[in-house]
Parts: structure tokens; C-alpha cells; sequence
């Protein structure tokens, strides 16, 4: 009988360092950390091409958000899809620029 409490003994032990280390402080992953937000008016919706134009309020320019697969678009009370947004809704989205595109994350449609 104290050869069984014995090993479950062991057994708690071991799991319990196993828990503790994923507490550990992580860097987030790479792309995480090199995400970007915009948000301003939307000046085009090219469906055939999976992409959003925004310009941004900061300045005066135009940024083009390419969407895929993995783009979220978040719209009141719900999700979407890129023939939901429309020129002249105001958006804020998330992107992560690659070489010479900027993949959006997420977009969020913003209420009037």
C-alpha cells in the first residue's frame, strides 16, 4: 500500500512542474509582434483581386490590405466576408506587411 501512495506522490510531483513551465514568460510569436493597424475610409473593394483599399486618417495616403483565407472581417453583431465592405464605411484593421503586400489580419467595419 505505501509502494502505491509512493508513486502517485511521484506522479503529482512531476505533473505538477510539467504545469508550471508553460507560466514561464514567452516572446510571442513573430508574427504577432509585427502586426500594424490603420483605419480610415475604404476607397475601393477589388473582389476579383482580395483587396481593400483604406486611407488612412493619420495621413494622406492610401494603403492596399490584400485578404485571404485567414482575414477576418468583423461587421456589427457578426462576421463577413470582403463583398460585405463597401467604398466609404470606415474600417480599422490589423495587417502584417510581407515584401511588397500587406496581408490584413482582421478588419473591423466601424459603426457611422
Amino acid at each position: 500500500m505505501n509502494r502505491r501512495v509512493v508513486g502517485l506522490g511521484a506522479l503529482g510531483v512531476g505533473t505538477l512542474g510539467l504545469v508550471s513551465m508553460p507560466a514561464l514568460a514567452q516572446e510571442p510569436p513573430a508574427e504577432v509582434r509585427s502586426l500594424r493597424e490603420v483605419s480610415g475610409p475604404i476607397t475601393a473593394v477589388n473582389l476579383r483581386g482580395g483587396t481593400v483599399t483604406v486611407e488612412l486618417e493619420q495621413a494622406n495616403e492610401r494603403v492596399e490590405l490584400r485578404v485571404d483565407g485567414d482575414t477576418t472581417i468583423f461587421l456589427p453583431g457578426r462576421t463577413g466576408h470582403l463583398a460585405d465592405l463597401k467604398a466609404g464605411q470606415r474600417v480599422r484593421a490589423a495587417y502584417e506587411p510581407r515584401e511588397r503586400i500587406w496581408v490584413a489580419q482582421w478588419i473591423e467595419l466601424l459603426e457611422p
